[in-house]
């Protein structure tokens, strides 16, 4: 599993969502933290952790970078149908069997499945505001949100639809439903 987190200058609630990654019951991940531009104090606490798990990189850029993180570390992903990738923002924190929940509710199917959810859901709110999306499905949708910590996807799956996390293509409230959105139109949620 891939683990994607970008950040920007806030290294001290970085830290806290990595202590949540490296106490997983699932330890077979690489965590990709990109920075918004060259950060020395997270490339030192990167460094610092001597866990060849745990990738820095940065995107130098000009103006606002926002979900382009996101786009760029997905293009950066082998394109493999036996690989996952997730999302985990600097500010958010992982109950320990996280990886292990999302993995086990698709186990021996994942062909069928490619994407696995783990408390996914739509703001009916949001819904109501954006009529033009595809219904992903009544039991995503009798909840509050979607959230970029709500699943998993394949990366053969994920490739593809990368371009949905620039501001072009959608808004910053919508990016995560954008995604799963397109996603859901080939393949299975679970």
């Amino acid at each position: 599993i891939h683990i994607i987190t970008s950040t920007y200058k806030r290294l001290d609630k970085l830290k806290k969502a990595v202590a949540t990654v490296q106490k997983q019951t699932h330890t077979n991940f690489i965590h990709h933290i990109c920075s918004d531009g060259y950060d020395k104090e997270v490339a030192d606490f990167v460094t610092g952790l001597n866990d060849s798990r745990f990738v820095y990189s940065c995107i130098e850029h000009e103006g606002s970078l926002g979900g382009r993180i996101k786009k760029n570390q997905i293009d950066q992903l082998p394109n493999s149908s036996k690989e996952y990738v997730c999302f985990l923002d600097d500010d958010n924190e992982l109950n320990s069997n996280y990886l292990e929940k999302l993995l086990t509710n698709i186990q021996g199917e994942e062909e069928k499945y490619g994407v696995s959810c783990c408390q996914i859901y739509m703001d009916k709110f949001d819904y109501d505001r954006f009529p033009e999306y595809p219904d992903i499905g009544e039991d995503f949708v009798k909840f509050e949100c979607i959230d970029t910590l709500n699943y998993m996807v394949r990366l053969d799956l994920a490739k593809p639809h990368s371009h949905l996390w620039l501001h072009e293509y959608g808004t910053r409230i919508t990016h995560d439903f954008d995604f799963i959105s397109a996603i859901s139109k080939t393949t299975k949620l679970k």
